[in-house]
């Protein structure tokens, strides 16, 4: 048998198992160079693990990444290779073919361990991208809600599950008629006006059940003086898992 006819066999046995994408002749030369290879380990002084080794990662890196890929190549090549005529005269020719085969699936399987490094390095890589987007974005979505926070007209004011204020903005502080630094640490059930206080309450630790929607409602707030202030209230839950929820 010749070389080029074993590389178009060579080429049939391993397209029928894996689609690379490259025409039928690329791959026929592709493999004709790793049979030169693999002969010249038979052949050569050196004789050797290493040109045979640098064939099986050449497989991988032209996109022979099967298992069976190798397995097919080693049945193959292992009978028709001793066959080939510049090997006729080789002592032991089918002996050192193997142990040539031996080096190639070596190669192949250091190919695929690489490769599948380099994958798991991608897959970080890809990984650690996203989650410096998603911090970003989010570092961006909190700048964008702390500037609408603050400068809003809307009364606005985010407190815990017992109802002690976090934070509050401007706009609510004005409309109770409190110094701004007086409101946080307050309970937000003190800022319900007696008349409202029982039902605001329940609405209040409604917004906790899973079921419940936010409110709004038109309904009256106690002014710092004691005075009644009738606003439109609105309540909703904002990020559960960190024990916070907002009312404004």
């Amino acid at each position: 048998m010749e070389r080029a006819e074993l590389a178009r066999q060579w080429a049939g046995a391993l397209t029928q198992v894996i689609y690379v994408a490259r025409s039928r002749d690329e791959v026929e030369r592709e493999l004709l160079g790793y049979i030169g290879q693999l002969v010249g380990a038979v052949t050569g002084e050196d004789a050797t693990a290493d040109r045979a080794g640098e064939v099986g990662g050449q497989m991988v890196a032209f996109g022979f990444t099967k298992p069976i890929c190798l397995q097919h190549s080693v049945e193959l090549l292992g009978t028709a290779m001793p066959t080939l005529p510049e090997l006729h005269c080789v002592p032991d020719a089918p002996d050192r073919v193997m142990t040539a085969l031996g080096a190639m699936a070596a190669g192949f399987t250091s190919g695929m361990r690489s490769r599948l490094f380099a994958e798991q390095e991608d897959i970080k890589r890809a990984l650690t991208h996203a989650k410096e987007n998603v911090e970003r974005d989010l570092q961006a979505s909190e700048a964008l809600f702390r500037e609408i926070f603050t400068a809003s007209s809307v009364g606005m004011a985010l407190s815990d599950l017992n109802g002690t204020l976090l934070r509050t903005n401007r706009a609510l502080a004005e409309i109770l008629e409190y110094p701004a630094r007086e409101l946080g640490g307050k309970s937000l059930h003190e800022l319900f006006h007696p008349d409202e206080a029982e039902y605001l309450t329940m609405r209040y630790q409604e917004l906790l059940d899973e079921d419940t929607l936010p409110f709004r409602e038109r309904r009256k707030l106690l002014r710092k003086d004691g005075d009644e202030a009738l606003v439109y209230l609105s309540g909703s839950v904002m990020g559960i898992r960190t024990g916070r929820r907002g009312i404004m």
